[in-house]
């Protein structure tokens, strides 16, 4: 019983696999033609491989280049390749869909001696990955060794325009491109060398750079109170829904902290008030990150704000009273220069009027020196009257009696003159 379950099991499996197992014979194949060597002469003893159908049997050519091989593949048609082979000579030839008997032929051809090149490296650098619209990006680029060779430089637009520029490398094997940058989006670029006779062609990696429209922010800060601070800013071109980051430094910009983000409204506007717990000079600073289209940006200056202490508020009311005390002193000050200007003006006036006096007195006095030649003039002149006077009055009295006399003389003189 046992040998009839087996002898049923093994008849079952042995119509399974018969009925998945096609058995098929092999069919034969001819494979012949003729070798030939690069001018054309027949390659006698050269080496002939066939290959169809997945085996392969090799042969060697006689004296007039001819070969034949038969073959034993699983089915037809079979693509036949034949590889023939003479000392530094090769060579091959291949047909499609092949059955029964084919002739390839098949020439030999000269090796192609490849030089040795020697290899080059190119890299090419970004001047900056972000740039605005409408400005320059520089492609900075070296080919190592240093070459003064042509270069090829292949620029994909954001639009997906490829220009392809051609710049010449100098003695040390840099080169530069300047490029504008016109439209907004993912910019990239290599660079390619095609080789020469002596050296190897090679590329660059690639770079890219995002050119974006440029942004500014600004802001302001504003005390309020003594412990309050209100800060207001706008990001532009204005931009909704934008994080900006609030920062603070409290020793004069040497140190920056992160204080807070604030997000602008749909017209690019940002506002928030701050409760500080410290007092002194704040100084306040924006960031924008930039989005896929805008630059990042930040503000030119920082916004200062001053938040007074409490010994500064008592100062402060010191200061108050003290300027009261200086507009009251002022004011005096300006009463007593009115008046001091009022007294100059009199000490002028007396001024004047003693000069007129002082002017007066010395022509009283040139007067009375006057008088007083005048009268010593007079003086002088009544001394000699008085003098004639008596001289005169002398006269007079005995100038009679003398006549008489002098006159008797003459008589008596003249008479003798007559008498004789």
């Amino acid at each position: 019983m046992r040998r009839l379950s087996l002898i049923v099991l093994l008849a079952t499996l042995v119509v399974m696999v018969s009925c998945h197992v096609e058995l098929k014979a092999p069919v034969p194949l001819a494979v012949w033609g003729y070798v030939y060597m690069p001018d054309g002469s027949p390659a006698s003893g050269a080496k002939v491989t066939v290959y169809a159908g997945g085996v392969s049997k090799s042969t060697t050519t006689g004296s007039n280049g001819k070969y034949k091989v038969d073959l034993a593949v699983p089915k037809t048609p079979v693509d036949v390749k034949v590889v023939a082979r003479k000392g530094e000579y090769k060579g091959s030839a291949s047909r499609k869909n092949v059955e029964g008997v084919v002739r390839i032929d098949v020439r030999l051809k000269k090796p192609v001696v490849k030089v040795r090149r020697k290899s080059t490296k190119l890299t090419l650098e970004v001047s900056r990955k972000e740039c605005p619209v409408n400005e320059t990006v520089i492609l900075i680029g070296k080919i190592e060794p240093s070459l003064s060779v042509d270069i090829d430089i292949i620029i994909t637009r954001p639009d997906g325009e490829v220009l392809r520029v051609k710049v010449t490398s100098d003695k040390r094997g840099e080169f530069v491109y300047e490029l504008k940058v016109d439209v907004v989006g993912t910019w990239s670029a290599y660079a390619r060398f095609p080789g020469t006779k002596d050296y190897a062609p090679s590329t660059s990696n690639t770079v890219e750079f995002h050119v974006k429209y440029p942004t500014t922010i600004s802001m302001k800060a504003e005390a309020v109170g003594t412990k309050e601070v209100c800060i207001v800013g706008r990001v532009e071109p204005p931009t909704a829904n934008a994080t900006v980051v609030i920062l603070i430094s409290l020793d004069g910009g040497m140190t920056w902290l992160p204080l807070c983000n604030v997000t602008t409204d749909e017209n690019g506007y940002f506002k928030l008030s701050l409760n500080m717990s410290v007092s002194g000079l704040l100084l306040f600073k924006a960031i924008f990150a930039g989005t896929e289209k805008l630059l990042p940006a930040e503000v030119e200056r920082p916004a200062i704000s001053k938040l007074p202490s409490k010994e500064e508020l008592e100062l402060r009311k010191k200061v108050e009273v003290l300027e009261r005390e200086k507009e009251r002193l002022e004011n005096q000050v300006k009463e007593l220069s009115e008046e001091n200007k009022s007294l100059r003006a009199k000490i002028e006036e007396l001024s004047q009027t003693i000069l007129k006096l002082e002017e007066e007195l010395e022509l009283y006095k040139n007067q009375t020196q006057e008088l007083q030649e005048e009268t010593s003039k007079l003086t002088l002149e009544l001394e000699e009257s008085k003098r004639k006077l008596s001289f005169y009055t002398t006269t007079t009295f005995t100038g009679i009696p003398i006549s008489i006399l002098v006159g008797v003389l003459i008589g008596i003189l003249t008479g003798k003159r007559i008498k004789l």
